[in-house]
Order: C-alpha cells, then sequence, then structure tokens
C-alpha cells in the first residue's frame, strides 16, 4: 500500500462508564471493517469518531450504551509517530487532550475549547486541524465575501459521513443549509486546491429596510424567549463560564481521586484474595494434620498394648518356672512321668521369652519413630494454626479497611462526579443559550442597522467552484470507481451548475440511494486519494457508514444490488481499499462483510449480536455486566 506521510491516524477507542467493562476497539492505518448485524452500535461507533472529533452535538442515547461517560480516542501522528488522547464526556463539553508516552502513560495533558475560536489556539479544532496539516486560513461564509477562520468541523464534514448523508440527493460537500452553502464550497475549494476562493463578483442589487425591520422584531422575540429559558434554569448568564471552568477542575481531580481509589480498591482486594487462598491452605493443611495425628495417636495405642502384651508373656514365662511340679490335670500322671525332653523346641519357656523379647524390642522402636513423627505432626499442627491465626486477623483488618475506608471512598468520588455532571449538564445547556443570546443580539443590531437604512446597495456573489478547479479530484473519482467495479462508470466531470458529480453523462443525485452511497463513498474517498497524490493537507482517514446499502435491495433484476452483485461491487470494493487506491485510513461501517481470504493488512471487527463472538460495540445487556 502506498505510505501517506500526512496527518494522522486512529489507534484506539474506548468507551468507558463507572463500573462497567470497557468497550474498547483497535484500529490500524490503512483499511478497517466493522461490520455485523443491526442495532450492534456501528453507527453509535460513527457518531462518537465525529463527536471526538469536536461535533457539538453528543452521540445520540442508545440502551446499550447507558452508564457509559466518555469516550477515549488515540491518534497516532503519521509523520512524527506521536500518539495523542482526546477524551470527551458523553453529555458534551470540553476535550483533554494528552500527549502519550510509548508505554501508553500520559506525558502532559490539556484542556482545549470543544467550540472552535478565531481568537484562541487552545480549542480543540486548532490541535487538530495542526495535526492535519492546515494553517490558520480564511474561507468566504455569504456572498458579501466575510469570511471567518477555517474549522475541523469544515474538514470532518469532508472525511466522516454517517449512514444518511451518504444516501442523500445533495452534494456530499453541502450539508443542506443555505447559511452554509457559501462555506461549504469554499472548503471544498480550499482541500482540493489548496486555496480559498478568489474575491466575490459585486451584483447591483436594490434593498429596502421592510424586511431588515421584520427580521429585528422577530429576533427581539427570540431574544426574549432564550432569556426566558435561562432564567428557568436558575444560572446567572455572567458566571455560567467561569463556573463550567470550575467544575471542569473539579471534574479532572475527582477523576484522579476515583482512579486512586479504584486502583487501590482492586489491590487490596487482589491482597485479600491473596490472604484467602493462604487461609485455604493453612485449615486444609491442619484437616489433614490432625486426622494423621489422630490416627497415629491410635496406632501409638495399639503400641502400647501390644509391648505391655508381650511384657506379660515373658513375667508368665517367669511364674511357670518357679511353681512346683504337680501331676497331669488331663491325664493325672505323675511329675516323674512328664518328659519335657519329647516337647517340640518351640513350647521351650525360654524359646517364648525370648522371641517376647525381640517383638517387644521391635515394637518399642516402631513405637519410637512413631512418637517422633507425631511430635514432628504436633509441632507442625501449632505452625499451621499460628499461621490460620495470622491470616484470619489480616484478612478481618483488611476486609474492615475495604469496607469502612476504600470502597466508600471509591463509591463516593463516583457519586461526587454524578452530582458534578449533572450541575455540567445544566450549565453547558445554560452556556449554549447565552451564546446564541449574543449571536441573536449582534443579528438583531446588524437588522437594525440595515433598517435604516434606505439608499440603494450591492451584494457580493462568490463565484461557484468551477468544473475546471475540480478536474484533477474527479479523474481521481473515475478512478476510484473504476477501482470498484462500478457498472458503466465512464467520464467523471464536477458539474459547477449541479455542484455534484456527473458520472457517464448522468448527475449523481438522479440514481437510487444504492447508488448514491457508493458514489458519496466514492467522492468522500476521492478528496483523500487527490490530497495524498497531491500533497495537499488532509487529516489522512475517512469514516464511511453503509456505503453498500444497495446490497440491501432485493436481487432483483434491475435493481441496483442486482447490478452491483453481478459487477462484484462489494469484492472490488474492498479488495482495492485494502490496496493501494487509497493511502491513508478508511473505517467502513457496514453490513455487508469483506471477502473470507483478505484479512492481511485489514482489521475486521464482528459484531455477532449474539454470545459467539463479539456482541457489538457494547457488551449485551443480559450479559452481566
Amino acid at each position: 500500500m502506498t505510505v501517506y506521510e500526512r496527518g494522522f491516524f486512529i489507534e484506539r477507542i474506548t468507551v468507558k462508564g463507572t463500573g462497567l467493562p470497557d468497550a474498547d476497539l483497535l484500529f490500524r492505518d490503512g483499511l478497517n471493517v466493522v461490520e455485523g448485524a443491526s442495532d450492534t452500535g456501528k453507527s453509535f461507533l460513527g457518531e462518537l469518531i465525529d463527536f471526538a472529533f469536536g461535533a457539538s452535538k453528543p452521540p445520540r442515547k442508545i440502551q446499550a450504551a447507558a452508564g457509559y461517560e466518555r469516550v477515549l480516542v488515540v491518534l497516532q501522528e503519521r509523520g512524527s509517530k506521536r500518539r495523542h488522547q482526546v477524551e470527551r464526556s458523553l453529555t458534551g463539553g470540553d476535550a483533554i487532550v494528552r500527549l502519550l508516552r510509548a508505554d501508553g502513560t500520559t506525558e502532559s495533558e490539556q484542556l482545549l475549547a470543544a467550540k472552535h475560536s478565531a481568537d484562541s489556539d487552545r480549542t480543540l479544532s486548532a490541535f487538530l486541524l495542526s495535526l492535519s496539516g492546515f494553517t490558520p486560513t480564511k474561507v468566504r461564509k455569504n456572498k458579501k465575501g466575510e469570511t471567518r477562520t477555517l474549522s475541523f468541523r469544515d474538514i470532518a464534514f469532508l472525511a466522516v459521513v454517517d449512514e444518511t448523508r451518504i444516501i442523500a440527493e445533495l452534494p456530499p460537500h453541502l450539508s443542506g443549509s443555505p447559511v452554509e452553502a457559501t462555506a461549504e464550497g469554499d472548503v471544498l475549494r480550499l482541500v482540493i486546491t489548496g486555496h480559498p476562493s478568489a474575491e466575490p463578483i459585486a451584483v447591483p442589487k436594490k434593498t429596502t429596510s421592510k424586511a431588515a425591520k421584520a427580521q429585528s422584531e422577530l429576533l427581539a422575540q427570540l431574544e426574549e424567549q432564550v432569556r426566558s429559558e435561562i432564567v428557568g434554569l436558575g444560572v446567572q448568564p455572567e458566571v455560567v463560564q467561569e463556573e463550567t471552568q470550575r467544575i471542569d477542575a473539579t471534574r479532572r481531580e475527582l477523576l484522579k481521586e476515583y482512579e486512586a481509589s479504584r486502583v487501590e480498591l482492586v489491590s487490596r482486594e487482589r491482597e485479600r484474595a491473596e490472604l484467602g487462598r493462604a487461609l485455604r491452605e493453612a485449615e486444609s493443611r491442619i484437616t489433614v494434620v490432625e486426622g494423621l495425628i489422630a490416627r497415629f495417636e491410635l496406632l501409638d495405642r495399639h503400641y502400647e498394648m501390644d509391648i505391655a502384651r508381650l511384657e506379660a508373656i515373658q513375667e508368665t514365662g517367669s511364674m511357670l518356672e518357679q511353681m512346683p511340679a504337680k501331676a497331669c490335670p488331663v491325664c493325672g500322671a505323675d511329675p516323674t512321668a512328664h518328659r519335657p525332653s519329647d516337647a517340640a523346641d518351640h513350647f521351650g519357656l525360654e524359646r517364648v521369652r525370648s522371641a517376647a523379647a525381640l517383638e517387644r524390642q521391635k515394637t518399642a522402636r516402631l513405637r519410637t519413630d512413631l512418637q517422633d513423627v507425631l511430635n514432628e505432626l504436633r509441632v507442625e499442627h501449632e505452625e499451621k494454626a499460628g499461621v490460620r491465626t495470622r491470616v484470619r486477623s489480616e484478612l478481618g483488618a483488611l476486609q474492615s479497611r475495604i469496607d469502612t475506608e476504600l470502597a466508600p471512598r471509591t463509591r463516593t468520588s463516583a457519586e461526587k462526579m454524578k452530582e458534578q455532571d449533572s450541575r455540567r449538564d445544566l450549565l453547558l445547556r445554560a452556556r449554549t443559550l447565552v451564546e446564541h443570546l449574543d449571536e441573536l443580539g449582534k443579528r438583531r443590531a446588524t437588522a437594525e442597522a440595515a433598517a435604516k437604512r434606505t439608499r440603494a446597495a450591492s451584494t457580493l456573489e462568490m463565484p461557484k467552484v468551477s468544473t475546471s478547479e475540480m478536474e484533477a479530484f474527479a479523474l481521481n473519482v473515475q478512478q476510484v470507481l473504476s477501482a470498484w467495479n462500478y457498472p458503466e462508470a465512464g467520464r467523471v466531470v464536477f458539474s459547477e451548475d449541479a455542484q455534484d458529480l456527473v458520472i457517464g453523462g448522468q448527475d449523481r443525485a438522479s440514481h437510487g440511494k444504492g447508488v448514491r452511497a457508493l458514489t458519496c463513498a466514492a467522492f468522500i474517498t476521492g478528496i483523500l486519494r487527490h490530497c495524498a497524490r497531491s500533497g495537499r493537507a488532509h487529516p489522512g482517514l475517512v469514516v464511511l457508514d453503509s456505503p453498500l446499502v444497495a446490497y440491501k435491495d432485493p436481487d432483483s433484476p434491475g435493481t441496483d444490488g442486482a447490478r452491483f452483485r453481478q459487477a462484484g461491487v462489494r469484492e472490488a470494493f474492498y479488495r482495492a481499499l485494502a490496496g493501494d487506491l487509497c493511502p491513508g485510513q478508511v473505517i467502513v461501517l457496514e453490513n455487508q462483510e469483506p471477502p473470507p481470504d483478505l484479512s492481511r493488512g485489514v482489521v475486521h471487527h464482528h459484531f455477532s449480536k449474539s454470545d459467539a463472538g463479539r456482541y457489538g460495540l457494547f457488551p449485551s445487556i443480559g450479559s452481566g455486566r
């Protein structure tokens, strides 16, 4: 794949929530495919990326994301290889941007305003524009030739396309807002050619104050409505900004406190688990030793009884020798008639005593060995009992500390953060209203000034993006469509009148939504390809949500889906993006999976919407998360 040395790419996206497992996805430079069933979080992932790039509107609320509080996106610069982490609360507000070391720890961090400002470079927009290679530039914002500074939101609009925009009939670079149309055309010209538009053309036009007066009255009514809403929030407008900054600072401290408490709690719980294991091992060994002692003590008593029996045999033999001879109690024979010499040897008293003595000595030795073992077992039992007592004491003290100090401290930090978030949400709403009120005031002042003018005036008309300016770009789009096996692509030109592509002699917007989706993706991808090949500034990444929507059509003759299937568009689409068609990072969010053999150099995340494999962006709600 051709290497693109400018801009940056997304390395990791993580969504965090207190007490919830991280929702984490890894990416790489090049093609990344996130595919799977509907309602698994693919489009929500696109919204998270756009939000991390400075969108003012937070991602929509979905059930799977309940409890998750903030998104962290790791970006890597292609040239310097430096890594940055952008963190934003899912409720909105400013961003924390960290410079990361190689091991992932923070080297430095800064709080950047989420809203672009022409007067400050401490904004998320200025940071991302710098990473993308853009210098401070002004673009025309209306037909009068008035200008404003370029924002990264202008650039993100040409790089991140959601599932609604990708099938729209509008030109891909236009939002449909008449107020923004001039600026949006000028941004496209800037990205493609490297310079904004020329001076506007003066067009004579008569104006009157009547419309301006009506506009002034309407704006005054809107101002009153906004003031009423601010009063209803119970917030003083003059302290909104100061209190928001104070809460953001407090929240950062609380977050550090919470993380420190959580890390210590996890460490102590790990220590508690180790103590529990040691206690179980000690008790298990004590049980074994006690059983051995009981059995060996019983054996010792048997040995003692055997020794006593053998001693009795010895003593009985001596007593028999000392008894006087008497007549046989069986046959009545006189003692002189007895013949002891005829008796077997083993019946001799001396032999019996000798055998009993030997057996007694052997049993005594066995008993001595047994008593040594018993003594060792009793010593071990005492040691293990001491270990058990000590471990129980340490475990009790540790559990007491966890229950009375660490767990409450962690819960308290989490509760404080939630309280701060609630107040912060209110302040952010109030700040938005205050800014809106200021804007309404400025517009009303402008309208009132216009109402006083009765003389003829002239307006300025901005030149449209021309076909000649877009020729090289259109050629790149043509090459993209050809690589994707787009049926009957033909020549691609940029129409100055329609401000959109004409493909094979037919307006892009005149096709069905399946073709519009694919050609919108080609438009956005063509911008990246054009900038990479011509050395223009660009973030170096695109995000495409549902570019292959045509494959949802029935496989019936004449449908876009049938034409695309016959031409092999899906396979060519993925193979071309995995090759050298488009240098940079491409993130595709789709229901259609890439070809099975296309795995090398491609990151593929499959959302199964089941317990087999990864359920979705977030764990399933029934998985006990």
